[in-house]
């Protein structure tokens, strides 16, 4: 009787495991701003809405611009937070 319990149910806990929850997840960025008016630093954050935790980490990413013609840079730093 346990046995067939368990059988019947390891397939359902495994399909339960190999599906990642969505939910919202928060990324927040460090901000550096080098512009001819003066340097910034601050931080930025937002929520991405039910998202699975993969594709939140390919969302929040790091990234710098740079003006080639003022040589002005803004760069972004963020991390997922737990």
């Amino acid at each position: 009787m346990i046995i067939k319990r368990i059988l019947y149910y390891t397939p359902i806990l495994f399909l339960l495991a190999l599906t990642s929850c969505k939910k919202d997840r928060t990324c927040e960025c460090d901000v550096t701003e080098k512009l001819s008016t003066g340097n910034s630093q601050y931080k930025v954050t937002y929520t991405m809405r039910k998202v699975t935790k993969n594709t939140a980490k390919s969302s929040c990413f790091n990234y710098e611009a740079r003006d080639v013609s003022t040589g002005e840079t803004i760069s972004y730093y963020c991390n997922l937070k737990k």
